[in-house]
């Protein structure tokens, strides 16, 4: 008895894979209605050469025409400052803890949604990704 249920659980997984699903039928490609443009803006768009000797204020500001941001993180070179919530926001630099003369860039990545209307996108599980970075250089006394 207990060998002809196991050739009959043998025979119902190889049955199984023998079913054959036409993927053309069943493949949609999104194409969104828009592209949502991203524009990053900082208080360091201005300077051309950023030289940080003491603290110093980093505001930056994102802009979505349509869509919605998730999160944006903060990096200086491939250390990550904090991740924000909000289009806009600040920190303070301080150039204490780097080496002196060197120069970093500092990035924003923000992940955000691009309402493009696959499934993915409707659960919130398929973020885009932009970016932007600013070079800075940190000096900790001024000679």
């Amino acid at each position: 008895m207990k060998k002809a249920v196991f050739t009959l659980f043998i025979l119902l997984l190889a049955a199984r894979s023998c079913f054959y699903v036409d993927d053309s039928q069943y493949r949609v490609e999104i194409d969104p209605a828009f592209n949502p443009v991203l524009h990053f803006t900082s208080n360091f768009d201005t300077i051309d050469s950023i030289r940080i000797v003491d603290s110093l204020v980093f505001k930056y500001e994102i802009s979505i025409d349509t869509g919605k941001l998730y999160y944006a993180d903060l990096y200086l070179g491939n250390l990550q400052l904090f991740r924000s919530d909000t289009l806009a926001d600040s920190l303070w630099l301080y150039p204490y803890y780097i080496n002196d003369g060197e120069m970093y860039d500092i990035t924003i990545i923000a992940y955000f949604k691009k309402y493009t209307g696959s499934l993915a996108d409707i659960l919130d599980a398929e973020p885009y990704i932009a970016d932007t970075s600013w070079r800075v250089t940190f000096f900790k006394n001024l000679e």
